[in-house]
């Protein structure tokens, strides 16, 4: 009995080893971190790009509530396609891989 206590006290303090050296290692990366804040970018990209599609949409819209689904579909339509263009899948990609690469520089 006092032989499996020993043990696992030696198999605590490894453990315990482990994770000290694993906090010393150096920096860490953090993907979904990096994910959301690149996603977070691109979408700020986007609606900077696609102003005049939102400025237009905005115009329709304001003064009316439920109605602005019904008259404003076109602009907003509009307005949407221009986001997808700035927030594709391979623009995601290449914004990560340009953010990784100067963040390992």
């Amino acid at each position: 009995e006092g032989n499996s206590q020993n043990m696992q006290s030696e198999s605590k303090d490894e453990h315990k080893g482990e994770l000290r050296e694993s906090r010393l290692s150096g920096p860490k990366r953090f993907p979904k971190r990096e994910e959301e804040f690149v996603r977070k970018q691109m979408s700020k990209a986007a609606l900077e790009r696609c102003h005049e599609t939102k400025l237009a949409y905005v115009e329709c819209a304001s003064g009316r509530t439920f109605s602005a689904a019904y008259y404003c579909k076109a602009v907003f339509n509009e307005f949407n396609n221009c986001l997808k263009q700035h927030t594709t899948d391979a623009e995601f990609e290449r914004r990560l891989a340009d953010f990784r690469q100067a963040s390992a520089a």
